[in-house]
């Protein structure tokens, strides 16, 4: 499908099939199943077929804050090596820029925000694993709540972590647009992350929706 930005590693395309029968016997038949006659079913509970799904925005969730600190490593490194402005008294070099409170209050909320992050997404992990070892067993009691936190943590951790990228390039100015700053390859590394498994509105409105289901059962 042609050179993708961000995603140029990936030979995505589209085939189409006119008059070819496909042997069934070389049809991935594991949850779901075509019978001789053509009808479609699914083994057990339709809703394991989510898993898969949510298995991959879990894996968008646990790689955002690698990238936003990232960044951010880059903006701090270069902090300490860039000197701007004699403000200092009695001083005869210029102070660094990461002396500046201005420089901290804009950088240190969005490390904090990334670590609390990972320890969210930790919990996620485990919570999703304990959550597979159900459904082999043919619970699916958790799916629910974990379909709407990762729905809204998708969300929010995509958008966050381009706002922290953006937020870390903007301190190193004019050095952050170099291609040898590192941002040119983050950026396109994670931008795609924000498009995958589904646009962000739509994640937050799905996770909304379990909210108000929870909601209407209180009342």
């Amino acid at each position: 499908m042609g050179p993708k930005f961000g995603y140029a590693t990936r030979d995505t395309a589209w085939a189409t099939f006119d008059h070819v029968r496909i042997p069934r016997r070389n049809m991935l038949m594991g949850v779901s199943q075509v019978s001789k006659e053509g009808k479609f079913t699914v083994k057990g509970d339709p809703k394991v077929m989510y898993t898969t799904m949510m298995l991959v925005r879990l894996t968008i969730i646990m790689e955002c804050p690698q990238f936003s600190l990232m960044a951010l490593k880059i903006a701090l490194r270069y902090g300490t090596v860039r000197r701007q402005f004699a403000t200092q008294d009695n001083s005869k070099e210029e102070r660094r820029i990461i002396d500046y409170q201005t420089f901290q209050m804009t950088l240190v909320p969005l490390m904090a925000m990334n670590i609390a992050n990972m320890i969210v997404n930790n919990w996620l992990r485990d919570n999703f694993r304990t959550m597979r070892e159900q459904v082999v067993k043919g619970r699916y009691d958790m799916m629910p709540l974990l379909h709407h936190v990762l729905a809204g943590m998708k969300s929010q951790n995509t958008d966050f972590m381009m706002r922290s990228i953006e937020t870390a390039r903007r301190c190193c100015g004019g050095a952050g647009y170099q291609s040898n700053s590192g941002f040119t390859e983050i950026f396109q590394r994670a931008s795609p992350k924000v498009t995958y498994e589904g646009d962000n509105i739509v994640m937050m409105l799905q996770s909304a929706g379990f909210v108000f289901k929870l909601y209407a059962m209180a009342r």
